[in-house]
Parts: structure tokens; C-alpha cells; sequence
């Protein structure tokens, strides 16, 4: 029996048994245009890219050798051996590591004009990290090292309101322009950073769609990359002040998503980012939460846990249609960053936010502590209801 067959015989039950009027309504659409179908048979998608070993990943700022020396070794109390460092000097990365009292796997995310040539550190992953409303690539003609990475952090853009097609299409654009000007010698030094969103199960098919669309485009560089480095952290789009008690449960499913998805590492966020200073009692539960995935839910015992699921698999392959559609479309326009200078990734950003709101101010979609179970505490939120601006044909800001 062939799968047409098998389609038509479910419809049909589910028709005698709910009425086609009943049965219409099971039918919906997501704000990415993709059909959401009440039930799936076997898909074409049916190669899902194995999981990595995934670990977790602290991440702090630097400021100076004392107080990140104290973070360090607090992160360290928690069995926790990456840690990303942000605005730190490698002559600064030298001594933390001198006096660190236990092995840390370093990711230093440094100045993009202080980049020494020249430097190799042990147990350290030099990274440049590019700003994704730039209109150009960072220079890194005068330097190539196996230890220096370039991280695409494509999570700005779903803060302001992408959908996942978009963050998709716009995520490996940015790395499409580097291959353009570097050539395929660095597509090894490409690295992504994503954030999840709540939509379950589409956030666990877009890392597996980033993978395969990756693969694709550097192999048209004849330096095809099948196990790219993925990070994956939750948004703060949809976190709220109001029933901020819900952000920690938010914070645990978008993690979730990320490792199911096949991410590499995995960064949280505290409950109350949004509303207090950085504090020991919000960062014990997020530690925790992390480290119950890792070793109390099993879920690394089994391979490719998602592998098999009809649902996912259809999401894959959707997605990968969509994104490869709207990445074409970009680079037919003259690539990524012609088309974020002249404004087309503003307004298509934009409209999606426009629709998104609709959404939720219709209550078509739900977020507790937005529009729904607000216990009122304050007005504020975080849904970005404004418009998107240019600033100098250069960067997306809100006002």
C-alpha cells in the first residue's frame, strides 16, 4: 500500500468520525506558511544528520583577571568545562588559564581588530564573533589558524521578530558571503549560533535543516562541511516580566529543542535577565537545569532520539524547501548583505513582526504573562511591537 493510500484511508476515517466540517479545522498553517497536517505518514526526509556529543556551555563577560577568575571557578563548582568569554584580551586569556584551578575548555570571544596571527592557545578556542546587522565580512586575510573560529550569531534577528524560514535563510546567507570572499579553505572556521524559540518541534528541524543546508552550499566550494559547529541558546523575544516564573519553563523547552535538534553546545538564560542584575540564586537554578538534562533525563542514551518521527521529518523537509527558496531569492538580489544595506531584510523582519503581533493580540497565540494569565504586576513586556530602523545602512535597532 502506497502512501497516497494510505492518506486517503485516514482522511476518510477521520471524516466519518468527526464530520468534514470538524475534520477542516484540524487542518492550520504556521506564521512560516508551512501546512500543519492532523497526521503524517512516511516522508521522503527520511536521513536525519546524526547528534553530536553536546555539552554545556557558561558564559560570562570579562571584567578583568580577579572577578573573572572568581566567575570561572564558580561555573567550575558545577562540573561545567566550557566556558565562553566575551570582550576579553588573549593576554588576559593567558593568565586565567595559568590560574584556573581546574581544566576549562576556553571559547574567547575577542576584539575582531586585536586578532594576533600568531596566537595558539592550549585548551582555548579563539573566536571572532560577527555582528549580523554588519554589511561586510570581518578581515581575516592576515590570519588563519585551525584555532580561530568565526561564530554567525543569527539570534538578533528572531529577537526582533524573524520567523524560522528567515533566521534559516539569513543565518547561512551571512555565511555564504564569507565563502564568497574567503573561498572554501575557510569553511571549516564557519561556526552558527541560533536561538530557539517555543514552536517545539520546528525549532528541533531547524538545526537539522542548518546542517543539511550548509552541507550543500560548501560543497559547491569543494569543501563540504557535514558536522558544522552549531550553539543553540533560548530568545528573549518571548520572555515576560509578568508570570516571569514561566520563562524558566521556556528556557528548559528551547534547550530541549536545541539538543534534540543536534546542536553542539548549549547555553541557557537565567529566569529574570529581563528585570534584575545577574545574581547566584537565578544562575543555580539555570545551572541546574542544564546539568538535570544532562544527567538525570537520559535523553543522550539514545541516538538520533528524533530520528523517525513522521512529523519532524515532514517540518525537515519543508523547511529545507523554504529557507533554499529565500536564500536563492537573496542571493539573485546580490547576496545577504546587499540585501540588509538596501532594506529588504528590515522589511521582510518587519512584516513578520507585524504579523507575529497580530497573532498575539488576537489570541491566536498564547503567551502566559502577555496576553494571557497576567497577573499584572507591571506593563511592561517584551514582545517588540515597534518598528524596525536602520541606523546608517548598517545595523537593525529598535526604538
Amino acid at each position: 500500500m502506497n502512501k497516497k493510500n494510505i492518506d486517503e484511508i485516514w482522511n476518510q476515517k477521520l471524516i466519518n468520525d468527526l464530520g468534514e466540517d470538524r475534520f477542516k479545522q484540524l487542518f492550520s498553517k504556521s506564521i512560516e506558511g508551512i501546512n500543519i497536517n492532523p497526521f503524517y505518514s512516511k516522508s521522503k526526509c527520511s536521513f536525519f544528520y546524526p547528534c553530536p556529543k553536546w555539552e554545556i556551555l557558561a558564559e560570562i563577560e570579562h571584567a578583568g583577571i580577579e572577578k573573572s577568575l572568581h566567575e570561572i571557578n564558580k561555573i567550575n563548582d558545577y562540573d561545567i568545562q566550557n566556558i565562553a568569554i566575551y570582550n576579553i584580551d588573549l593576554n588576559h586569556v593567558r593568565k586565567l588559564i595559568d590560574k584556573t584551578k581546574n581544566q576549562i575548555n576556553f571559547f574567547c570571544f575577542i576584539d575582531n581588530k586585536k586578532i594576533d596571527k600568531t596566537t595558539e592557545l592550549n585548551s582555548t578556542q579563539i573566536i571572532l564573533n560577527h555582528d549580523c546587522f554588519n554589511v561586510k565580512t570581518i578581515n581575516i586575510s592576515k590570519v588563519y589558524s585551525k584555532k580561530l573560529k568565526i561564530n554567525i550569531d543569527s539570534s538578533p534577528f528572531k529577537n526582533l521578530g524573524c520567523n524560522i524560514v528567515q533566521e534559516i535563510a539569513y543565518t547561512v546567507g551571512i555565511g555564504n558571503e564569507y565563502l564568497n570572499t574567503y573561498g572554501g579553505k575557510i569553511s571549516p572556521m564557519i561556526t552558527f549560533e541560533v536561538g530557539q524559540g517555543g514552536n517545539y518541534f520546528f525549532e528541533i528541524a531547524k538545526i537539522q535543516v542548518i546542517r543539511r543546508l550548509w552541507h550543500l552550499i560548501t560543497s559547491y566550494y569543494n569543501n563540504e562541511i557535514s558536522n558544522v559547529i552549531i550553539t543553540t541558546k533560548p530568545i528573549t523575544r518571548n520572555k515576560t516580566i509578568n508570570n516571569f516564573n514561566n520563562n524558566l519553563i521556556r528556557t528548559t523547552s528551547e534547550c530541549m529543542s536545541g539538543i534534540l535538534g543536534g546542536c553542539n553546545y548549549i547555553k541557557s538564560q537565567a529566569y529574570d535577565y529581563l528585570f534584575k542584575k545577574k545574581n547566584d540564586f537565578s544562575e543555580n537554578l539555570m545551572f541546574k537545569q542544564l546539568l538535570i538534562i544532562k544527567n538525570e533525563t537520559k535523553i543522550d542514551k539514545v541516538d538520533n532520539i528524533c530520528e523517525g518521527s513522521y512529523y519532524i521529518s515532514s517540518l525537515i523537509e519543508n523547511l529545507l524547501k523554504e529557507s533554499f527558496d529565500l536564500f536563492k531569492k537573496i542571493e539573485k538580489r546580490g547576496g545577504f548583505f546587499k540585501n540588509l544595506s538596501s532594506g529588504i531584510i528590515e522589511k521582510e523582519i518587519e512584516k513578520n513582526n507585524k504579523k507575529e503581533i497580530e497573532l498575539y493580540k488576537r489570541k491566536d497565540k498564547i503567551l502566559v504573562g502577555y496576553n494571557a494569565y497576567n497577573d499584572k504586576t507591571t506593563e511592561e513586556n517584551t514582545i517588540n511591537e515597534k518598528p524596525i530602523l536602520f541606523k546608517n545602512s548598517s545595523r537593525i535597532e529598535t526604538y
